[in-house]
C-alpha cells in the first residue's frame, strides 16, 4: 500500500510509496524548535528543506488496496464503544491515525498515501507522501509529506505509548515535525498512534484448513477449531481442536500481528494437527485476504483458511 525510497534528489521527487510503520518520539506533548538543527529528525534534511522546489510533484498513482478490499465481506455488528469510531475510519480509507495533546492535534494517513494534520486552534494541513526517509533504528520509520504550503516529517516508533488525556494505550509513539513555507524552524508535535483495525475480521471464524490439511468436525470428535477476533480490544481467542487459547492481536499494513498465546494443556487425539493450528498463528505476523473465505498467509504460503461462523 505504500511505496518507499531511501534516496532522492530535488530533480526526482516523485516516488511511489508503500506506507508501513510510522512514527517516533514521546507521547502527549508538543514543542517548538526555532531552527531545524535543534530537531533530531529534521536536522539531517535541512539542506533538502531549504531547497524545496516551488512545484511539488504529484503522486497520481493510487495506493494499493488492503487485502480483499474489493471483495464484499460483511462485518459483524459490535456493541463495543470503539466500533463506530474504527468503522468510520475504515470506511474513510484511513490506514493509520495519531493523536496528541498540549496542544490537541490529530493525524490521519490514508490508504492512498495522503496525510491530514489538524490542531485544535484551527491549523489544517493536507499533503501527499513524497518519500520514506532513512533510519538507523529498525523499529522507527520516517515519512515526508509536502505541498506548496509547507512540509511535514512523520516519525513512527514501534513502542507502547500512553495517551494520558484519553487514558488509552497505543502501539506507536508518533512525532510530527511541521513547517509552513517561509518558516525557518519546525514545530514538533508528539503523541501516540496506531493502525486502524479491519472491522471485517470481528467475530468468530471456523478453521477449515491448516497448512495443507482440511479439517472437519469429525477430525476432533465434533469440536471444530475456531478463532475469535476482537479487533477493537486487540485480542484473539479460540481452540485448536483440543486446547483453548487466547492472546494479543495488533494490526500493521496488510498484516495481522498475533502475540504469544496462553492456553490449556490437555492431551487429545490428533495433537500433531492441534500443534499445527496453534503454531500457525502464535507470535506470527501474517498477511490476510478475503476470497469468499478468510485466508491467512505467511509470505506467499497459505497457512490457514477460515470461514465465518454461522450466526
Amino acid at each position: 500500500m505504500f511505496c518507499s525510497s531511501n534516496s532522492f534528489t530535488m530533480k526526482h521527487t516523485f516516488l511511489i510509496i508503500i506506507f508501513v510503520t510510522f512514527i517516533i518520539s514521546g507521547c502527549g506533548s508538543s514543542s517548538s524548535t526555532k531552527a531545524s538543527n535543534q530537531n533530531s529528525h529534521a536536522a539531517p534534511y535541512q539542506e533538502m528543506h531549504d531547497q524545496l522546489p516551488q512545484e511539488v510533484m504529484k503522486n497520481d498513482q493510487k495506493g494499493n488496496e488492503t487485502p480483499g478490499a474489493e471483495h464484499e465481506v460483511s462485518s459483524t455488528k459490535s456493541d463495543h464503544p470503539k466500533a463506530d469510531f474504527f468503522t468510520t475510519k475504515w470506511n474513510n480509507r484511513i490506514l493509520f491515525y495519531a493523536v496528541g495533546n498540549e496542544p490537541s492535534w490529530s493525524l490521519n494517513i490514508s490508504k492512498d498515501n495522503k496525510a491530514v494534520f489538524k490542531t485544535l486552534d484551527g491549523l489544517e494541513y493536507s499533503a501527499a507522501l513524497i518519500s520514506k526517509l532513512p533510519s538507523v533504528d529498525p523499529k522507527s520509520t520516517s515519512y515526508r509529506f509536502t505541498n506548496d504550503k509547507g512540509e511535514m516529517i512523520v516519525n513512527i516508533l514501534e513502542e507502547k505509548c500512553m495517551d494520558t488525556m484519553a487514558d488509552e494505550e497505543f502501539s506507536f509513539k508518533v512525532s510530527a515535525d511541521f513547517k509552513l513555507k517561509g518558516e525557518k524552524g519546525f514545530t514538533t508535535f508528539k503523541g501516540c498512534g496506531d493502525y486502524v483495525p479491519d472491522p471485517r475480521l470481528q467475530g468468530k471464524w471456523i478453521i477449515i484448513k491448516a497448512d495443507t490439511i482440511l479439517i472437519s468436525k469429525d477430525t476432533f470428535e465434533h469440536k471444530q477449531p475456531e478463532l475469535n477476533f476482537d479487533v477493537y480490544e486487540g485480542r484473539v481467542s479460540g481452540n485448536d481442536g483440543c486446547n483453548l487459547f487466547n492472546g494479543g492481536l495488533r494490526f500493521r499494513e496488510n498484516e495481522i500481528v498475533f502475540g504469544m498465546m496462553a492456553g490449556t494443556l490437555m492431551a487429545c487425539p490428533n495433537m500433531d494437527l492441534s500443534s499445527v493450528i496453534a503454531g500457525s498463528i502464535t507470535d506470527k505476523k501474517l498477511r490476510y485476504k478475503f476470497e469468499n473465505q478468510l485466508v491467512l498467509m505467511e509470505g506467499d504460503k497459505e497457512v490457514m483458511l477460515l470461514k465465518r461462523a454461522d450466526k
